[in-house]
C-alpha cells in the first residue's frame, strides 16, 4: 500500500529534526523523573537540615533520651511537611531531636523548623508537638501531647544532672516530668484534684459532681487521668 506523500514527509521531518523527536515521545516521562529526583532531593535537604551530631555528655552517667538510648521509629514534621519512617532521639536535656540519616550519620535537626513529631515504643505512640509560649510561662519547647483539645493536656519531660551523684565523684543524668493544662491560651502546671479544681474553678460544682460521679483519681503520676476532666470541662464550654 502507498503511503500519501504529505504525512510521509510529515514522519520524516518529526523523526530527523533534532530535538523534535525527543520532545514529543520522550518529554513526559523525563519530566516525571527529573521533577522526581528534585523532590526527593528538596526533600532531604529540609528533612536533614540541622548540624552533625556531637556527643557532649559521655562523661555522666546515664543518658540525656526519653525512654531508650537506641534510635526509635517515628514521623516528623518539619516546615508543614511530614516525613514518615525514620529513626529518631529525643534528647530531653537538651531539649532535641536527632535522625539518623540515610548515611547513618546522626543529625541534630533544626528545632526552629519542627512542629511535631512521633516516637513509637512498645507499642505506644508517643506525640510532641513544639509550644511556643511567651517569656512568662515557664514551659516551652516540646511537650507530649495527651490530649489536643482547647484545654490541652501536655507532659513536659526532662533530664537533669546531678553532680557527683555516683560514689561522690561521676555526675549523673535523673528524669523529672511535669503536667500542663491550657486555660486562657497559657499552659498550668497542676498536680493533684485540689490544683485542678482551682484552674476550672467557673465550672468547679459540676468538675466536683463529674470527679464523684466518675470515681475519677487524679495524680501527677498519671498524668492520664487528667485527660477526661478536661474533655469533660471543654464540653461544657461548646
Amino acid at each position: 500500500m502507498r503511503i500519501p506523500f504529505r504525512p510521509l514527509l510529515i514522519l520524516i521531518v518529526i523523526l530527523f529534526l533534532p530535538g523534535i523527536s525527543e520532545n514529543i515521545f520522550c518529554s513526559s516521562p523525563n519530566s516525571e523523573l527529573k521533577s522526581g529526583i528534585q523532590d526527593t532531593m528538596l526533600a532531604r535537604q529540609l528533612l536533614y537540615n540541622g548540624r552533625v551530631w556531637r556527643n557532649t555528655t559521655s562523661k555522666i552517667e546515664g543518658d540525656p533520651y526519653f525512654l531508650s538510648r537506641e534510635f526509635l521509629n517515628g514521623s516528623v514534621t518539619i516546615s508543614g511537611r511530614s516525613f514518615e519512617n525514620n529513626y529518631l532521639l529525643y534528647d530531653i536535656y537538651s531539649d532535641e531531636v536527632l535522625i539518623l540519616s540515610d548515611k547513618r550519620s546522626i543529625i541534630n535537626l533544626n528545632k526552629e523548623l519542627i512542629s511535631g513529631f512521633t516516637l513509637d515504643f512498645n507499642n505506644q505512640v508517643y506525640r510532641f508537638i513544639r509550644l511556643k509560649t511567651d517569656s512568662l510561662s515557664e514551659v516551652d519547647g516540646f511537650v507530649n501531647e495527651l490530649y489536643g483539645g482547647k484545654s490541652a493536656v501536655y507532659v513536659k519531660y526532662r533530664k537533669m544532672i546531678q553532680i557527683k551523684a555516683v560514689d561522690n565523684i561521676y555526675d549523673a543524668f535523673y528524669q523529672i516530668y511535669r503536667v500542663y493544662i491550657m486555660k486562657d491560651g497559657l499552659p498550668h502546671q497542676v498536680k493533684n484534684r485540689k490544683q485542678l479544681l482551682y484552674l476550672f474553678q467557673d465550672e468547679k460544682q459540676k468538675i466536683q459532681d463529674y470527679l464523684r460521679s466518675n470515681r475519677v483519681k487524679l495524680s501527677e503520676k498519671h498524668p492520664e487521668s487528667f485527660v477526661p476532666v478536661a474533655e469533660f470541662y471543654d464540653s461544657l464550654k461548646k
